[in-house]
Order: C-alpha cells, then sequence, then structure tokens
C-alpha cells in the first residue's frame, strides 16, 4: 500500500496561509458587520413629536395592554399598523383614545399629547411592519424583508 501524504509546507508557506485565512475572517467580518447599515431604519422621519409620543406612551402604559411589534401585553390589539393598515388611521385611533371600549378605559389626555401619541404611532407604522412575512435570509446572515414599496 502506497503512502499518499501531502508534501511538508515550510514555514514561510504556513505563514502565509495563516495569514490569508486572518484577512479573509477580517475581511468577512467586516462585511457582516456593516451589511444592512446604508439603510435609514426609519431614522429620518423619527420627529421630535413622535419622541414626545413615545413619552406619552409610556407614561399611560399603553405597553400592559398592546403590543409594538409583538411586544407587550395582549389584552389589546397590535398597534404597530393602526395607522398605516387600509381602513384605519388618525381618527381610527383618536376615536379610540378619544372614547374607549368596553375593555379600554377613555383617556382624557390634552390634545397635544395625542398628536404626539398619534405621531409615534404613524412613525411606528412607518418604521416597520408586523407580523413579518416574506423574511429572506442572505448569505451573510442577514435578513431581508419584502415591503409594500419593493412591489
Amino acid at each position: 500500500m502506497e503512502n499518499h501524504s501531502f508534501p511538508e509546507l515550510g514555514l514561510t508557506a504556513k505563514r502565509s496561509i495563516f495569514w490569508l485565512l486572518i484577512m479573509a475572517f477580517a475581511s468577512y467580518s467586516y462585511l457582516v458587520y456593516n451589511a444592512g447599515t446604508e439603510y435609514d431604519r426609519g431614522k429620518s422621519f423619527y420627529s421630535e413629536s413622535a419622541k414626545d409620543g413615545k413619552l406619552v406612551f409610556q407614561e399611560y402604559n399603553c405597553i400592559a395592554c398592546h403590543q409594538i411589534y409583538g411586544l407587550g401585553g395582549y389584552m389589546g390589539p397590535d398597534l404597530t399598523n393602526v395607522m398605516t393598515a387600509p381602513g384605519k388611521g388618525r381618527p381610527f385611533a383618536e376615536a379610540f383614545i378619544r372614547s374607549g371600549t368596553a375593555k379600554m378605559p377613555r383617556f382624557d389626555m390634552s390634545d397635544s399629547a395625542l398628536v404626539h401619541l398619534l405621531d409615534y404611532l404613524q412613525y411606528v407604522g412607518e418604521a416597520g411592519n408586523y407580523p413579518v412575512t416574506d423574511a429572506q435570509p442572505t448569505w451573510y446572515g442577514n435578513i431581508n424583508l419584502k415591503t409594500d414599496a419593493d412591489e
């Protein structure tokens, strides 16, 4: 039986292979770490009013009953798309907040607080969609979401 072994590599060849692998790993790590950072992710339309609306959302503890992006309480509906879904929007959300329902109290918040809250919910609806549909993983480990704008 013949012995087929690999030829011995010299020290220079071993070091070259080592550094080539290190550079490949560093390049791939940089690519994965920075992939997707060119997307806005809603930062351009996160207004001061929406920031104040987030504080109103927290002050009234809306998350105790409602969800945003599937996180939060389960008594009320998910509010992620309440402002952007067909047949809903500002008048729909304002009516529920002002009048309440059998399970939701009527909130007597100021007009400015209501405007800020609605601006925050608008931001949430524009910044992302829930539940996620048509998610495609990429070869480098990120997820691409198909949105209405892509069609």
